[in-house]
């Protein structure tokens, strides 16, 4: 698969002609307070270091960021390689993109929008690392929009890596990036 092959670094603004700008980045410097709190939430499920199981999700401790969720399955098929369904979309996120729950990943995005979120799927299913995805929207044009994700890997029942979790922020590009030190 191409995704599969592509490079992705750290901190590095990628310009692919299928993806264009966005930028892959394991230090996790999010921007957002909506995505942070995502990753703080995931952290405090396990120890540094660890990946938290599926199961460690308590929906009940996370209600403001239910809407912004999104659930993914990871799929393996030794013939076909990796693909990624969608568990459970929130609402924000069904809003902006179609809901997707139930679908690979691949029905539900095209373009630039499917090219990214593969790489950072790909990129977190490889590695067993949270990542942070930012970039402009590419989703039906509408570049007006900045994307944030958080990208966090769980196990499943198994203690396999079989899922991820997003906490995605979406914003207008005239709304102002809220500094790390100002954030809630």
């Amino acid at each position: 698969m191409a995704f599969e092959r592509a490079m992705i670094e750290a901190n590095v603004w990628h310009a692919y002609d299928e993806g264009g700008g966005f930028v892959i980045d394991e230090g996790l410097d999010f921007r957002r307070s909506l995505t942070k709190r995502g990753q703080t939430y995931w952290e405090s499920l396990v120890p540094e270091g660890a990946v938290p199981p599926k199961s460690a999700i308590d929906p009940s401790h996370i209600v403001p960021l239910l809407p912004h969720v999104v659930l993914i399955d990871i799929v393996r098929d030794p013939g076909r390689g990796r693909d990624y369904v969608v568990r459970l979309m929130g609402t924000e996120v069904a809003r902006m993109f179609g809901d997707g729950t139930g679908r690979p990943v691949s029905e539900g995005l095209s373009g630039k929008t499917l090219f990214r979120t593969r790489a950072t799927l790909d990129h977190v299913a490889r590695t067993g690392t949270p990542a942070r995805l930012a970039s402009v929207s590419g989703y039906e044009n509408m570049e007006w929009l900045n994307g944030e994700g958080f990208y966090g890997p769980l196990l499943g029942d198994g203690g396999a890596l079989e899922h991820v979790i997003i906490v995605f922020d979406v914003w207008s590009y005239q709304a102002p990036v809220v500094p790390p030190e100002k954030m809630d």
